[in-house]
């Protein structure tokens, strides 16, 4: 789970970087970046350490309400035993 935890951090703050804007005075420095990174990694990681299912649900609901693109929302999810696939049943022929 540390690499998936890791990845993602890391993902979730290529894509702020991607979307800051160009201009020289707001980009963020490489320090920044990491630092971004590590927080996001450690504050994933602390989901890692909660066993109990009921505070990770509660832990699931705050995060999707209040930030619903959280890069932390698929490790809880993983947590928990992942989610369900939907599936679109088939509609019998009816020639």
């Amino acid at each position: 789970m540390r690499k998936t935890t890791s990845a993602i951090a890391a993902l979730a703050v290529i894509t702020a970087r991607l979307g800051a804007p160009a201009d020289a005075g707001s980009l963020l420095d490489a320090n920044s970046l990491l630092d971004q990174a590590l927080l996001l990694d450690e504050r994933c990681e602390t989901y890692e350490s909660i066993e109990d299912r009921e505070i990770l649900l509660e832990e699931l609901e705050q995060l999707l309400d209040l930030r619903p693109d959280d890069p932390c929302i698929p490790i809880i999810v993983a947590l928990l035993g992942g989610s369900s696939v939907a599936e679109v049943p088939e509609v019998p022929y009816q020639g």
